[in-house]
């Protein structure tokens, strides 16, 4: 019991700090468009968190014996991962390539966290979740 307390509060974290990032740049004006060329900046900062939250998850998946699932989940539904793919290598054709470097790098991390959060999560619970989350910001 007190594992599966401790997974459900890892997820709630997961799932909050998910939320907040992907909304980080709508709900705070200043940086809109960070700039991934300086060393501690922003968007370096915003990074270093996605990678953080991957990171928590792939330790929760290992923990609970649940990255196979998660691998097959990907390899069952392979278009995003090929959609992301394109994304990063658009970074060779780039006009900004520093910027699209963290463009992707977000978009990477985003598919990563939402699909944990999808396998993990009931579809009601989500969508009650994101309700609550917007009733609080607004």
């Amino acid at each position: 019991m007190n594992k599966g307390l401790s997974q459900a509060r890892l997820d709630a974290i997961i799932l909050f700090v998910a939320f907040v990032l992907a909304n980080l740049r709508a709900t705070i004006f200043v940086y809109l468009h960070p700039d991934p060329s300086v060393l501690l900046g922003a968007a370096r900062m915003e990074i270093a968190l996605w990678l953080l939250l991957v990171v928590v998850i792939l330790y929760s998946l290992i923990r609970n014996d649940e990255s196979s699932q998660f691998l097959s989940m990907w390899r069952r539904n392979w278009l995003p991962a090929l959609f992301i793919l394109l994304a990063l290598l658009s970074i060779l054709w780039s006009i900004g390539p520093l910027v699209t470097l963290f463009r992707s790098l977000e978009l990477l991390f985003a598919a990563l966290v939402a699909s944990y959060i999808g396998m993990r999560l009931a579809p009601e619970k989500v969508m009650d979740t994101l309700f609550w989350f917007g009733a609080l910001l607004f």
